[in-house]
């Protein structure tokens, strides 16, 4: 229930004299109050609004002052909460109308404001009965709503401290997601220039592939091309380097024959008459299916060699067994001549033998004088026997049926003495006339006079297999090895030479390319004895291309050392590797023995030719012709062999062009000679002299071409394997 000066609301009209005089109401809008007017003029309740007027009647109006006391009445009505207004100005007859009009609106609104007062006073109770139940209701309603608005707080607090995290979390979150987005959309970038690369990759991969396989393809058929080159290669590196020391040993040979043909042609055209030959005392040359004219008579010699005898000594065809005169027996001699005279004879002489062989029915033999020409019928020459090492004095001579072949002598070295025989070479013409030597220039040839410190020899002892070391395909280090006489042959000589032994090492299952990246090594075997046998104890690669090896005194060891044993070498022969192409060779050492032997001629006073870069020279106080250092062997420092071998040609040859070598040359004033032949040709051998008597002087020739260098092969080059 509201009050009634909340909810009332009473207007007073306040009139003036001679003047339209509005009232003045003043309101208070109260919910369920009425609204009452009250003018001065009337008398009415606060219920019942009264409205009167107040004029004063005249021609003319004249407005009365409003009284304070309406004034007064006007503010209490307002002071308590009433409004007050003007009401139209009311027309009074005079001024005392007016004024009473002013006291009754005075009065009306004094009395409205009391009527106001009791009215509110009336309903103030149950005004504040209500006002305390609304404001008990009020009061709990409010503490509800402080308990909810509290509660309402605290979950807004919470809420806002959520909502505070929450959107801090949002705006790390946010913060992380958009780092997150960046890196993503970064990482993205580079997954995508990743995955572009990556595409290209595969597609160059792909291509690369593809093109790897035609690279591998073509570099397979390189391959197999080169291995097929390569092994043609290795076979001609090897004959190369066989042919390149055959050259280096022909050039020498060569160098020395066209210096030997140039001091000859210079000698010559200082002394023409120097070298003028008039005798041509040769082996006669014979015509397809002609036999020699040429027959021989012996004289002097009562004991000969049967034909049965000759086959026994000869034995397993070893010559020198032939003049082992120790060895004879009586059933192999017979003082009945049993060869044909124009057979090669056998006869047995001893020390003071003197004998005569006579040769007849030559046809091409000539000396000449000026323009006269004489052809040589026969020759007769005059043997005596003057020493011989065997111990009973005796030797053996073979007698040729060729006067420029001459004769062979020799017995069993049983002392030191030497085999000297002593000729005089007697010349008949066609009248049987003797030819006098004096008289011309008849040169007659010193050749074949050999002299060796030992004679050479290879042992039969095989060296230990080689082992050598190189890279595999794969770039292991691998081994292998190398027999040189796995074939089954034995170290033996070729003439003045041995044979030289090559190959490939064997590396088994290994992929072995010899090349100049990969070369081959050879691994340096030392053998010691242990526990009563020679064992290989240390091995060593080494750099070397030529290594030794031992014989048994060393354990066959292989390496760079000089094996003695004892005081003697027990070096048996070389291994040599060509780094680059995996060849290698053998060389089995030629080994000497120890006894010289020395062949000479004694010219007396003739006049001894010295042949241009002979070995051989005269000793003007003895008169005897020989080489005075050895000249047989090149091994041992000759410029020549004197034997031929299948590289080589020999000097002790009448057909070489290096007969000079070992050869000299007497002018023949008188046909005595001496023939001496010191030392066995072979330790525990006899000692044998083959002479030869003739006018095939080994001039120096014109040598002609030089021999040419054989060009080296040229390595394949190994394909490059693509690495993609």
């Amino acid at each position: 229930m509201s009050s009634l000066k909340n909810n009332k609301t009473i207007k007073y009209a306040l009139r003036k004299t001679s003047v339209a005089f509005g009232s003045v109401a003043v309101a208070t809008v109260i919910a369920a109050a009425g609204i009452a007017t009250v003018s001065a003029d009337e008398t009415s309740s606060a219920t019942t609004p009264v409205t009167s007027t107040t004029t004063v009647a005249g021609e003319e109006t004249k407005e009365v002052a409003v009284p304070e006391k309406l004034e007064e009445a006007k503010t209490a009505a307002t002071n308590e909460g009433l409004e007050v207004k003007e009401t139209e100005t009311k027309k009074q007859d005079s001024e005392e109308a007016a004024a009473k009009d002013y006291e009754k609106q005075v009065t009306d609104i004094n009395k409205t404001v009391a009527d106001y007062k009791a009215e509110v006073a009336a309903n103030q109770e149950a005004y504040e009965k209500e006002k305390a139940e609304v404001d008990a209701k009020n009061a709990a309603t409010q503490a509800n709503y402080d308990k909810e608005l509290a509660a309402y707080n605290e979950k807004l607090t919470a809420y806002k401290k959520e909502l505070t995290e929450k959107t801090a979390e949002k705006t790390a979150v946010e913060k992380s997601n958009e780092e997150a987005r960046v890196a993503y959309e970064k990482a993205l970038e580079e997954y995508n220039t990743a995955l572009a690369a990556y595409n290209a990759s595969v597609k160059a991969n792909q291509e690369a592939t593809e093109s790897n396989k035609l690279a591998q393809a073509d570099y397979e058929a390189k391959l197999a091309e080169y291995k097929t080159k390569k092994a043609v290669y290795d076979e001609a590196q090897a004959a190369y380097l066989i042919e390149l020391e055959i050259y280096n040993k022909k050039k020498a040979q060569y160098d020395d024959a066209k210096d030997a043909f140039n001091k000859m042609v210079a000698e010559r055209g200082g002394n023409p008459e120097k070298y003028k030959q008039d005798l041509t005392f040769l082996s006669e040359e014979l015509a397809d299916g002609e036999t020699t004219k040429i027959t021989h008579q012996t004289t002097g010699l009562t004991t000969y060699l049967t034909k049965e005898g000759h086959s026994r000594m000869y034995g397993d065809g070893k010559a020198t067994k032939m003049y082992e005169t120790k060895n004879l027996q009586d059933s192999d001699l017979t003082t009945t001549n049993p060869y044909a005279n124009n057979e090669i004879e056998w006869g047995v002489v001893k020390v003071g033998d003197k004998f005569d062989v006579t040769y007849t029915g030559l046809t091409q033999a000539k000396i000449v004088k000026g323009s006269e020409e004489k052809r040589i019928a026969k020759v007769v020459y005059k043997y005596e026997v003057k020493s011989l090492p065997s111990s009973d004095g005796k030797g053996i001579v073979q007698i040729y049926n060729d006067p420029a072949v001459t004769m062979t002598i020799g017995s069993s070295t049983d002392t030191e003495n030497p085999v000297t025989v002593g000729v005089d070479i007697e010349f008949y013409d066609e009248n049987d006339q003797l030819i006098d030597l004096s008289q011309h220039n008849a040169i007659l040839a010193l050749n074949s006079l050999n002299h060796w410190n030992g004679a050479s020899y290879v042992e039969n002892d095989k060296p230990r297999p080689l082992v050598v070391e190189a890279k595999d395909s794969e770039g292991n280090t691998v081994r292998g090895t190398w027999d040189p006489y796995s074939d089954g042959t034995e170290p033996k000589l070729d003439g003045a030479n041995v044979v030289v032994k090559s190959g490939k090492a064997d590396f088994g299952s290994a992929e072995v390319d010899i090349n100049a990246d990969n070369p081959l090594k050879i691994v340096a075997q030392k053998a010691t004895w242990v526990d009563d046998a020679f064992k290989v104890t240390e091995e060593t690669t080494v750099d070397a291309t030529t290594v030794n090896a031992s014989g048994g005194g060393n354990g066959h060891s292989v390496g760079t050392e000089d094996y003695t044993f004892g005081d003697k070498s027990d070096v048996i022969g070389s291994y040599t590797v060509d780094a680059t192409s995996g060849v290698l060779r053998y060389t089995q050492k030629m080994k000497h023995q120890d006894t010289p032997h020395v062949e000479s001629v004694n010219i007396g006073d003739k006049e001894f030719i010295k042949l241009p870069n002979s070995s051989v020279d005269q000793d003007s106080s003895t008169k005897e012709v020989s080489a005075k250092e050895q000249n047989q062997y090149m091994d041992q420092g000759a410029t020549f062999n004197a034997d031929s071998s299948s590289q080589t040609k020999g000097w002790d040859d009448p057909t070489s062009p290096y007969l000079y070598y070992g050869g000299a040359a007497v002018i023949l004033k008188d046909g005595h000679l001496e023939f001496t032949a010191k030392g066995a040709n072979a330790t525990g051998e006899a000692t044998i002299y083959w002479f030869s008597i003739n006018s095939n002087v080994g001039f120096p020739q014109d040598p002609g071409e030089e021999p040419v260098k054989p060009t080296e092969p040229t390595p394949p080059v190994k394909p490059e394997k693509n690495q993609n």
